[in-house]
């Protein structure tokens, strides 16, 4: 039996905003050694997911796997919890120490770990970059960068004229790390027409006053964003999105701002993710996981399941 308990320290220690290196978990063991060559599509069965929240209720929620046929499924990794990046190189998870809130990157492939800082205090949303040492957080109507390990933050989106009338929602960081996708929409109908999809060149932040001209979009500006989900393909090219105003997926190919309908659901999905040639989405409905073609749009179900999965990543296993 995997186990995925934080060591206790032999007193209490007093409450912190910073890293506390006393307090590391056990060792955790990853089955990615042990799949055959393929591709898999790793999922979760999580209540309480919301915007990739991460929380000490999650302990204990295994990470499972399935190949793209559908032939082969089982459990990758038992017992952590947390939540996948998209890459699936990394775990972030959360343990209670002491009444104290610890946040934790795990990297598979060198079964590590490394306490880090997550300011949910006042971050609502927050993803993480490819190489999980900063966070593109929704922070006080801004997209603040922070850094995992200094605290250093910086604003993304000083260029949004009226800060309290910013909405922002669905962040989404390019595979490449040069990009942030994120729906942005004002809080007054009256501007709607600012609403949409929205992209910023992450290198902006060296010079910050550049981070307007670095930005492109509305794309999707038909669409008010207001819980909007958002996923990179693998070649930082494509988006696929719904929000909560349609059980729709959609298609955008960000190079030519080509649209087009993907599936037309019965079920709003609540997760997704492109295969690793960037061809093919899986999907989550209540009933299991499904992948589609964008070529054919004919969804097949390669997973059936008895409440709703959340999908986390597409791996290729060489």
């Amino acid at each position: 039996t995997l186990t995925a308990t934080i060591t206790p320290t032999e007193t209490a220690p007093p409450p912190t905003s910073t890293p506390n290196p006393t307090a590391t978990p056990t060792p955790i063991v990853s089955y990615y050694d042990s799949l055959p060559p393929g591709d898999y599509i790793i999922y979760a069965f999580d209540e309480i997911f919301t915007h990739w929240r991460v929380s000490p209720e999650n302990e204990g929620i295994p990470h499972y796997f399935v190949s793209a046929d559908g032939e082969n499924l089982g459990v990758i990794i038992d017992e952590l919890g947390g939540r996948m990046t998209p890459n699936g190189k990394f775990i972030i998870f959360a343990r209670d120490s002491y009444g104290i809130t610890r946040y934790y990157r795990y990297e598979i492939a060198t079964n590590t770990y490394k306490e880090i800082y997550i300011p949910v205090y006042k971050c609502w949303q927050y993803i993480f970059s490819p190489d999980a040492i900063k966070i593109a957080a929704n922070c006080e109507n801004n997209i603040h960068i922070l850094s995992v390990d200094d605290l250093t933050y910086e604003n993304l989106t000083p260029w949004t004229e009226d800060q309290e009338s910013a909405i922002f929602s669905g962040l989404a960081w390019s595979f490449d790390g040069q990009y942030i996708a994120y729906g942005y929409s004002p809080k007054f109908m009256e501007q709607v027409e600012y609403g949409g999809v929205y992209i910023t060149d992450v290198n902006c932040l060296s010079q910050p006053d550049t981070c307007k001209d670095k930005t492109s979009g509305p794309f999707l500006n038909w669409r008010r964003p207001a819980d909007i989900v958002i996923v990179w393909a693998i070649n930082d090219r494509y988006l696929a999105f719904t929000n909560d105003d349609s059980k729709d997926i959609y298609f955008t190919d960000i190079e030519n701002n080509q649209e087009e309908l993907l599936i037309d659901l019965e079920n709003r999905s609540p997760s997704f993710a492109w295969s690793p040639d960037s061809t093919t989405l899986a999907y989550s409905q209540p009933d299991g996981i499904y992948i589609i073609s964008r070529e054919n749009k004919q969804p097949v179900r390669i997973l059936e399941t008895d409440q709703i999965p959340l999908v986390e990543a597409w791996i290729t296993i060489p």
